[in-house]
């Protein structure tokens, strides 16, 4: 059910508004199927135009992700089918969803790249050929580093406001690392001094606040049991302390 917000704050652009929308922190479609019912869904709040604008991200990422997932992975169970319905022409309830199904297949299709022609040096952690696939039978989906980067930095805005009950202000920057290498410094400090929340099976959040700055800190994500990525919230140099409660 989605949590009403009368007047307040946007936690994405940080202006007010007299009416604010419910944004679920991560999107109600990328909960797999074993999902409990009784989950709670973490929401934050939203004007509408960002709200829409996250909202076309995600359904996007979905699509890409969810066409290169492993159906049996236990945490990303349904979201391959979800990503398949939707470029679907079959799926669309009415001609004009049928049409825009079939435009989203031929996108997607313009998109794919087969065999040799997947830069492997750019497949995200996870996301490799299975070892009985061969290379020429492997095919890549493009996608786009701004939309993952847009993400990233919504999962720690929407866990920073449902955690610590603050907003991260435009005195602090938001860093996204997606290689292995990096991460594992991220990685290894968020283990030690983070807190593990497990939203569901196929969502789990390492988040380690820095102790002297509510705001700061190191997010470890992992999703579907597949994507990993890691984010780092800090004070711009030369900025004070924020003053962000809600």
């Amino acid at each position: 059910m989605a949590k009403k917000f009368g007047s307040g704050r946007c936690a994405h652009c940080l202006r007010h508004f007299d009416l604010l929308t419910s944004d679920h922190v991560f999107p109600l479609s990328w909960y797999p199927e074993t999902t409990p019912n009784d989950l709670e869904r973490w929401q934050m709040p939203s004007c509408d135009e960002c709200n829409q604008k996250y909202g076309r991200i995600e359904n996007d990422l979905l699509r890409r992700f969810g066409l290169c997932l492993d159906r049996s992975q236990e945490g990303a169970k349904g979201i391959p089918q979800k990503a398949v319905r939707a470029i679907s022409p079959r799926a669309g309830r009415n001609p004009k969803d049928r049409h825009c199904r079939q435009q989203l297949l031929q996108k997607t299709l313009s998109e794919a790249l087969k065999g040799n022609d997947v830069p492997m040096s750019a497949v995200l952690p996870g996301f490799g050929q299975s070892p009985a696939q061969s290379t020429t039978d492997a095919i890549g989906i493009l996608g786009g580093v701004t939309e993952l980067e847009a993400l990233a930095e919504k999962l720690a805005r929407g866990v920073t406001y449902v955690s610590a009950e603050r907003y991260i202000e435009k005195d602090h920057e938001i860093e996204t690392y997606f290689d292995v290498n990096q991460g594992a410094v991220f990685a290894e400090t968020a283990n030690k001094i983070g807190t593990k929340r497990h939203c569901g099976p196929g969502i789990v959040v390492l988040h380690a606040a820095a102790p002297d700055d509510p705001i700061s800190g190191i997010f470890d994500f992992t999703l579907w049991g597949t994507l990993r990525f890691w984010v780092v919230v800090s004070p711009r140099s030369g900025e004070g302390r924020p003053q962000s409660h809600l």
